[in-house]
């Protein structure tokens, strides 16, 4: 989605009252383009893909020129049956049937009409208010795992993982999850709201601070989500990655 000036004004604003600013550089206009150069400065060759959808992430950082391993986590049978599609034609590329989160077990999972805002957790009205599509209009009991219980299954020592979470909401319940295998991952990248679009989620400055004390630092961000009435910023993707030493 392309931004408005209001919207690119207050992303702007946002980051310098958090202590941030924004570098524009021609050559990394699009996301995916900058993000794969991360990828490769960072000597990644293991992408966590949690929230997959039907793998329009993974299928993006493809595009893009990523070659290495990819690991896409997705809950929901109908988006995992497009994405276990998908997959198998841009390997190496393996998806999981489940979802992840802070215990294992089953949960009942609310499917929104824009099945991307699926969630576990329940919407707010402000959410509805900037898009009628995210509505619920079903559920569906999953299968739950934690990404500790996981990471072993897919990344063995000499990996260097990175990590996108993009599970409308429920981020910070997944990163708790991981317990000491978080410290095993170089990056980490959170869909991360300025205003709650799901009951109970973290707002961004606060899951940024969290991401710190856990010894990441903030590298660069993602505009993604735009009220398309007011302009106004709702959501971006931000990319940590561990502090050097």
């Amino acid at each position: 989605m392309t931004l408005s000036g209001h919207a690119r004004r207050f992303t702007r604003e946002v980051l310098k009252r958090a202590g941030y600013g924004i570098v524009r550089t021609d050559e990394n206009r699009a996301p995916a383009a900058r993000r794969v150069r991360l990828l490769r400065e960072h000597g990644i060759d293991l992408v966590f893909d949690v929230g997959a959808n039907i793998g329009q992430y993974g299928w993006e950082l493809r595009e893009h020129g990523y070659a290495g391993r990819i690991v896409s986590f997705e809950p929901l049978s109908g988006p995992y049956r497009e994405l276990a599609g998908l997959s198998a034609r841009r390997p190496p590329w393996t998806a999981v049937n489940i979802g992840l989160g802070d215990r294992s077990g089953t949960a009942t999972l609310h499917v929104a009409g824009n099945s991307e805002c699926s969630s576990l957790l329940a919407l707010s009205a402000r959410h509805t208010e900037a898009d009628a599509s995210v509505r619920y209009v079903a559920e569906e009991v999953v299968r739950m795992s934690t990404l500790r219980e996981v990471w072993d299954d897919h990344c063995g020592p000499d990996d260097r993982a990175y990590v996108k979470i993009d599970a409308q909401g429920f981020e910070r319940h997944i990163i708790r999850g991981a317990g000491p295998v978080l410290q095993r991952a170089l990056g980490i990248q959170l869909e991360l709201s300025f205003v709650p679009l799901y009951e109970g989620e973290t707002p961004f400055q606060e899951m940024v601070d969290e991401m710190r004390s856990l010894g990441f630092l903030l590298r660069t961000v993602e505009p993604m989500y735009v009220d398309p009435t007011s302009g106004e910023l709702l959501q971006l993707d931000a990319v940590f990655f561990r502090r050097r030493s």
